[in-house]
């Protein structure tokens, strides 16, 4: 089974290895206002980037371009950015690095901006590591940062240690109202306002349509991490494998088939072109196996043997896909799987069905599991999965050893 998982592993790897890189049309200006058409790579960035790389042609060499030799490049239909010295506050969001200073820390700095929204106002946006920051100019004025900032606050108790608290700066929305105030905004819907992206962006386009003077909307919305729901019944090739002192309770059951049937909760992330998730899969299965063997060392001669083995999988792990189209991807996934075994039992009987001994047991394993897929439209999915030996201990003088190769099918409910 092992080597069955292992084929698609390195086929997968081969696809990864070769495949074409994503470049895609578009263009930069240079220093010299030159505008330089060609294909550059779509990394689908997470943080903004300070360079990308850049060919003439699917046949010519790659040259990599940094901030410091463009003013602007453009991935046609997918994102603008524009380069400009500006100040930024590139104080912690992160609640545990936060400042005591309400004021932002201004730092002037060069850097590219993302193109979020173009018109009389214009809205970009810029990430690094663990901040994020969003930038408007009107009428080509200078490009300023939107203000929004968290920050500590020392409040001393009666008892005389200090409490923190966290309070906001929520300058921005001063700005807004200040430097883009039009007629159908009012102080309570400025108030309803957030510091994200969707809410931005359809400020902007509000003012600059009132203002008839819409030119773009280059992202409506940035991508955000997306759930999937999706019912993945399987086919299952089991072993198990049990050693003990006694000879009754040592036996071996190999490529035992079963039905069982899952649940999984993906979440895409967001960047990196979509390629990587997270998942958590709890699913039923059960072994229910019987079998007779001659044995010397009980009354009749004949030994049956039932296992009947319930248990609740829930797998969690990493996922990373390979796109082929828009509708095709391979993926790649591994996975900690705990086993919640329950109303498990193995019954041992004589040739005249009397109980030699039946034991029960409700036990809990973790194990690793990996696999290997395809999904079609987002929609239909086939994997094949494979379940490393897990041990499961009956008692001191007993354990076993449980593996199982699974063909998966999936189908998205959302």
């Amino acid at each position: 089974m092992k080597k069955l998982l292992f084929i698609p592993i390195l086929i997968f790897f081969a696809i990864e290895t070769y495949a074409q890189i994503s470049y895609e049309e578009g263009y930069y200006i240079n220093e010299a206002g030159q505008k330089v058409e060609g294909l550059i790579k779509n990394e689908d960035w997470t943080n903004t980037p300070d360079r990308f790389d850049f060919k003439r042609s699917h046949q010519s060499g790659i040259k990599t371009i940094s901030i410091d030799s463009t003013k602007e490049f453009y991935i046609y239909n997918k994102g603008r950015y524009i380069r400009s010295t500006v100040n930024i506050d590139r104080s912690s969001d992160n609640v545990t690095s936060l400042s005591h200073s309400r004021a932002p820390l201004f730092k002037r700095e060069r850097l590219f901006l993302e193109l979020l929204v173009e018109g009389k106002a214009n809205l970009m946006y810029y990430q690094d590591s663990n901040i994020r920051r969003y930038f408007y100019s009107v009428e080509n004025d200078s490009i300023r940062q939107l203000i929004y900032k968290k920050f500590r606050i020392d409040n001393p108790n009666s008892t005389g240690n200090n409490e923190n608290k966290i309070g906001k700066n929520s300058r921005f929305r001063q700005q807004l109202w200040s430097d883009l105030k039009y007629a159908k905004i009012t102080p309570d819907k400025l108030q309803r306002i957030e510091y994200k992206n969707k809410d931005l962006v359809n400020y902007f386009v509000d003012y600059n349509n009132w203002n008839n003077d819409l030119k773009n909307i280059y992202q409506e919305s940035r991508h955000a991490g997306d759930f999937q729901l999706s019912i993945r019944p399987r086919i299952n090739m089991a072993n198990l494998k049990t050693e003990s002192v006694s000879a009754i309770r040592g036996f071996s059951i190999k490529n035992h088939l079963s039905m069982a049937l899952g649940l999984e909760l993906e979440y895409i992330l967001p960047g990196n072109k979509r390629k990587w998730s997270l998942f958590i899969e709890p699913t039923y299965r059960q072994l229910n196996n019987l079998t007779t063997e001659e044995s010397s060392i009980i009354s009749g001669g004949v030994l049956t043997r039932e296992v009947d083995y319930k248990s609740i999988e829930i797998p969690a792990g990493v996922r990373y896909y390979l796109f082929l189209n828009e509708k095709s991807k391979f993926y790649i996934n591994a996975a900690l799987v705990m086993d919640l075994g329950f109303d498990s039992s193995i019954t041992s009987t004589r040739q005249d069905g009397s109980i030699i001994e039946k034991y029960n047991y409700e036990l809990s394993t973790i194990s690793f599991a990996g696999g290997i897929g395809y999904k079609y439209n987002n929609r239909i999915t086939v994997e094949t999965r494979y379940l490393m030996n897990k041990g499961l201990l009956f008692e001191l003088n007993t354990n076993s050893a449980y593996s199982s190769f699974s063909l998966i099918f999936g189908y998205s409910i959302f």
